[in-house]
């Protein structure tokens, strides 16, 4: 019995269908090819943000995929998806180099490894069409399960957040995610990669074979007629439904909020938090609440202003502990006659007399009092955890690295919607809005709205900034809820349940900026109570790609079981 990585160029096609154009390319042509892919997909993400070149970027790994033996598809897929990784990926490397590195491997070695197992164990066992097989497996296995497992899940990076800009394309993300618009992207691919494997091998006898009248189609062109037909298709159902979604939405013109984005380095705010240096520490403290207080003059001005919002963490210390700093911070509220969002810590003494500190939001009233907490659920690891914490090397070594020492900082419970003018808002905290099954929970609690506060200044001018705010974008789509993110350093913005945002952009020495910027942002949050089928029944069609590969799985190992038997 061959094996699966014994297989040539002529028959990992499949019956009917024919070796690739040029299979004698040399390994380091291929390579060529396949690094051009990579670099092709990481020009579609910010910084440089060519959207557009996603329709095509995956078609040489797609071409890999079918058409080389496995061995070859392996290798070229998974150099083509480090360099798409390891680029797309580069400002994680402004907090850590290490961990960058690791993420990309681990991406473009083991998930994408698996892919292309997956694929060439269907193409092997199955007769599932290849376009089936490609979807699936990548969908499951690249985005999803990557995304959700439970041990440094990273949703980022995802092949439809390319197109978060693309209005009328990503409204069919309220029906099955992000996902499903991965999954565009990847037929639209697929048919290119087709169509470009048949014109080089269009000759004047292939020709006939579409002309002749008398003859019938060839298996192998009736497959790519039915690839081609329904890319078509997928492609003006999506934009249909972009253009009736947009245009059916019932939009709510919610209370009028004003967003002050502050411009604190990283490591004033690390000398802030750790305060060993309690001179210099106390420093950066008043003029980090001067900066905020001053941001904040606008909204005096500003008539039935609803709420005001500071990012992340922008008020230090134990802030219920510290009478005067709150009495100075609810004189502000009263005075605007508004509602005050913003970021601190809370501290509590657990049963063992342990001193607990959560990454939390306070909400205080128009009448100054303190009426609603929320704590941090999903923390980052090293940066506000420790992972293994119970292991001395790890707690002494990672203890180093965060702003926050060898204690940490816990983890929340979910709490309830906050209410401010009649709508119902989840307040989140930094990474979390990237984290389609929070928002959806929130969601299904009866949120409006959610309010992302966030501390980006670790990332500085990075596309991190920019990759945030299509997350925030993807977000309101799914659920169709309005989304405010606040952050520190930029970017802020207001988006709508529609995909559409108005970012803070300030002018310096004539250009628009939106990152390491200060400034302040009014306008009303914009939400519908209008329901989607994506928070009724979540990922479903990742669970349905999980189907797929589990029976990719399961004839595998039948037909492996039974040739073993017999031999």
């Amino acid at each position: 019995m061959d094996r699966i990585g014994e297989k040539t160029a002529e028959t990992v096609a499949g019956p009917g269908d024919p070796p690739g154009p040029a299979a004698s390319l040399p390994i380091w042509l291929d390579a060529v090819i396949a690094i051009a892919g990579g670099l092709l997909a990481y020009m579609s993400f910010h910084p440089v943000a060519q959207s557009w070149l996603i329709w095509f970027a995956l078609a040489p790994m797609l071409y890999f995929l079918r058409y080389r033996s496995f061995g070859r598809a392996l290798v070229l897929t998974q150099l083509g998806c480090l360099v798409f990784y390891f680029l797309a990926l580069i400002w994680v490397a402004e907090v850590t180099w290490a961990g960058m590195s690791a993420m990309a491997f681990i991406i473009a070695v083991v998930y994408c490894g698996a892919f292309v197992c997956v694929v060439r164990l269907g193409m092997k066992y199955t007769k599932l069409p290849f376009s089936v097989l490609a979807v699936s497996a990548w969908i499951l296995i690249v985005e999803y399960i990557r995304s959700e497992q439970p041990v440094l899940s990273f949703h980022w990076i995802i092949l439809g957040h390319s197109l978060w800009d693309w209005p009328w394309i990503i409204q069919i993300a309220d029906i099955g995610g992000s996902y499903l618009v991965s999954a565009l992207v990847l037929l639209v691919n697929l048919a290119v990669m087709e169509t470009c494997t048949r014109l080089l091998q269009l000759t004047r006898a292939d020709k006939t074979r579409f002309v002749g009248a008398r003859h019938a189609l060839p298996l192998r062109e009736r497959k790519y007629l039915i690839l081609a037909g329904a890319t078509v298709l997928a492609l003006v159902l999506t934009l249909l439904y972009g253009i009736i979604r947009l245009r059916t939405l019932e939009i709510i013109e919610g209370p009028k909020v004003v967003t002050v984005q502050g411009n604190i380095p990283q490591d004033h705010k690390e000398i802030v938090l750790r305060g060993e240096n309690p001179e210099l520490s106390a420093e950066f403290e008043h003029r980090m609440l001067d900066d905020h207080l001053r941001l904040m003059a606008p909204a005096l001005e500003e008539e039935d202003v609803d709420l005001v919002v500071w990012p992340e963490t922008m008020v230090p210390g134990r802030i219920v502990e510290r009478a005067e700093l709150l009495s100075m911070i609810t004189r502000y509220a009263k005075r605007i006659g508004s509602g005050f969002l913003f970021g601190s810590q809370h501290y509590i003494i657990d049963r063992t007399k342990e001193l607990v500190c959560y990454n939390s939001c306070f909400l205080i009233n128009k009448k100054g009092e303190v009426v609603g907490r929320y704590d941090k659920t999903v923390l980052v690891p090293v940066g506000e955890f420790i992972p293994f914490k119970w292991l001395p090397l790890m707690r002494n070594f990672l203890g180093r690295l965060t702003p926050y020492g060898a204690s940490d900082i816990s983890s929340g419970k979910p709490g309830p919607c906050f209410t401010t003018a009649g709508m119902k808002y989840a307040p989140l905290i930094c990474f979390e809005i990237t984290m389609p099954a929070i928002v959806r929970k929130m969601r299904k609690r009866g949120c409006d709205a959610v309010i992302n506060i966030s501390n980006d200044a670790w990332f500085r001018r990075s596309a991190e900034l920019d990759l945030s705010l299509a997350q925030a974008v993807f977000r309101a789509v799914e659920t169709r809820m309005g989304v405010l993110r606040v952050v520190n350093t930029g970017i802020s913005a207001f988006v709508g349940p529609d995909g559409s945002y108005k970012a803070l952009t300030v002018e310096v020495d004539g250009k628009p900026k939106r990152k390491q910027v200060e400034g302040t942002l009014i306008d009303r949050v914009r939400y519908t109570r209008q329901g989607t089928l994506y928070v009724s029944l979540g990922d479903w069609f990742a669970w349905l790609c999980l189907l797929v590969v589990l029976y990719v799985l399961g004839c595998s190992v039948f037909r492996w079981s039974g040739s073993s038997v017999r031999q």
